[in-house]
């Protein structure tokens, strides 16, 4: 209970903190740069052949031939739930980042589909844990770690929270150095 009520009183001591400068937040934000880095996301299309129920080279080459029947066809990305097999996890993936597309497909196929380059054609077939997939990628974006300015308000309020975790523990650290614990065992 002393360190709750410690706690409570060292917030008392926000109000001597000095106002966050821009200098201030541009230097937290160099420090902290890594923080705010932005997966890498795509979106795009899959249809999927299974290799659970026949062997791997069987459904690599189904999943060749139908490539060809969707770049031929110019099947768009509305209909490629026309073809192929149900897939365990989504037919669309929408500005998903890479740790979701590895969770849900592995880490080759993750590293694969982010070196493709957006297309109007099917692309692949590229392997997952389940089976083979061809691909329509609409769009690809690699990682990257935002300029200042998109993300000023967030590294002001990291800062402003650091700057509040520094000043509760000088005061808490203040309170205890008044105190003496003795054991009187």
């Amino acid at each position: 209970r002393l360190i709750q009520k410690m706690d409570y009183l060292a917030q008392g001591f926000y109000d001597e903190m000095k106002p966050l400068t821009e200098a201030d937040l541009q230097l937290y934000y160099a420090e902290h740069r890594q923080k705010y880095k932005k997966l890498a996301s795509a979106t795009f299309t899959h249809v999927f052949i299974s290799s659970e129920k026949r062997s791997v080279e069987e459904a690599r080459a189904m999943a060749e031939v139908l490539q060809e029947k969707l770049n031929t066809e110019q099947v768009p990305f509305e209909n490629a739930p026309r073809y192929g097999e149900r897939f365990l996890y989504h037919r669309n993936y929408v500005n998903r980042d890479d740790d979701e597309i590895g969770s849900h497909f592995g880490a080759d196929f993750q590293q694969q589909l982010f070196n493709y380059k957006v297309a109007d054609e099917w692309q692949g077939p590229l392997q997952s844990t389940y089976g083979w997939h061809l691909v329509l990628l609409v769009k690809n974006t690699p990682s990257y770690i935002p300029d200042f300015i998109e993300v000023a308000s967030t590294v002001f309020a990291d800062a402003q929270r650091e700057q509040q975790q520094k000043v509760k523990r000088l005061a808490i650290d203040g309170l205890i150095s008044k105190y003496t614990i003795s054991d009187q065992g």
